[in-house]
């Protein structure tokens, strides 16, 4: 199971577009590194100086790993002088993901395609649609 981690960060007024400038730019790097299975970053609609890197990991010795790489490479210090606090790091484990299912198809009765386990056809708009694992 992956390894979900959210890094926060709370930036100096002044250097918010800096650390989110920064997170940018590495946010290439880093999902090159062993481990790395997603990056997302967000920043607060109502505090623009907080700022939630949220990134998943095969195993946590792996973020541990990148973050031993970062620290070496002089970022995690880089961030440290725009932040007004020390960057909070959680470990999550995921226990449910439920995406949406697309409103777009339905079955021949109207009913949405993911629902109908014996329907075999799915219509959007006005094309038609063959499952052949359904």
């Amino acid at each position: 199971m992956s390894t979900h981690v959210v890094n926060e960060f709370h930036a100096l007024p002044d250097r918010a577009d800096d650390v989110m400038n920064l997170l940018i730019e590495l946010s290439p790097i880093s999902r090159t590194r062993l481990g790395c299975q997603a990056i997302s970053l967000r920043r607060n609609q109502d505090d623009p100086t907080n700022i939630v890197g949220d990134t998943r990991w095969a195993t946590r010795q792996d973020y541990d790993n990148y973050l031993a790489w970062r620290t070496d490479s002089g970022y995690t210090a880089q961030f440290e002088e725009m932040l007004a606090q020390p960057m909070s790091i959680r470990y999550f484990d995921e226990v449910q993901r439920l995406v949406a299912a697309t409103p777009l198809l339905r079955c021949t009765r109207g009913v949405p395609a993911c629902c109908m386990g014996r329907r075999r056809v799915a219509w959007a708009g006005d094309q038609k649609f063959q499952f052949a694992g359904i």
